[in-house]
C-alpha cells in the first residue's frame, strides 16, 4: 500500500506570492524622503538638484532603493493641492509601472515633503 499525501503550506513561507508588501515600500519611501531627496534625516525640504538626478536615470531606481529590478515599484513625488507631479529642469518627479487595478495587492506608503513653503507627498507603491 503507497500513501501520498501534498502539504504545500509547508512551501508556502518561501514562495513568492501577490501579496502587498508594506515593509519595502515603508523601506524605501523612508529612505528616500530620509536621506535620498534631502540633505539631513531631519529635514522636510526636498533636494531638487539630488531629487532630479534620481528621477533622470531610471535604469538606476531599482538599484538606488535597494529592491530587485523584477520587483513592481511606482515612485512620484505630487503637490498636496493639486495632485500635479513636481518636476525641475524638464524631469518630472515620477517612476515606474502603471499601478495595478487591483488595489488591495499594492501597498503604499506616503511622506510629505517641501519644495520653498509648498507641500508634496511622496508616494512609493510596492506590488
Amino acid at each position: 500500500m503507497l500513501v501520498f499525501a501534498s502539504a504545500p503550506q509547508l512551501i508556502a513561507p518561501f514562495s513568492e506570492s501577490d501579496a502587498a508588501d508594506p515593509l519595502r515600500a515603508d523601506r524605501v519611501a523612508t529612505d528616500l524622503a530620509e536621506s535620498t531627496f534631502v540633505d539631513t534625516p531631519s529635514s522636510t525640504q526636498i533636494n531638487t538638484t539630488a531629487a532630479t538626478a534620481f528621477f533622470d536615470e531610471p535604469d538606476d531606481v531599482h538599484t538606488t532603493v535597494g529592491l530587485d529590478t523584477r520587483t513592481p515599484l511606482n515612485i512620484s513625488v505630487v503637490s498636496t493641492e493639486s495632485g500635479e507631479p513636481l518636476s525641475s529642469n524638464g524631469v518630472e518627479y515620477t517612476f515606474g509601472e502603471p499601478v495595478p487595478e487591483r488595489a488591495g495587492q499594492v501597498s503604499v506608503t506616503q511622506r510629505v515633503l517641501q519644495v520653498d513653503d509648498e507641500s508634496y507627498w511622496l508616494s512609493v507603491r510596492v506590488w
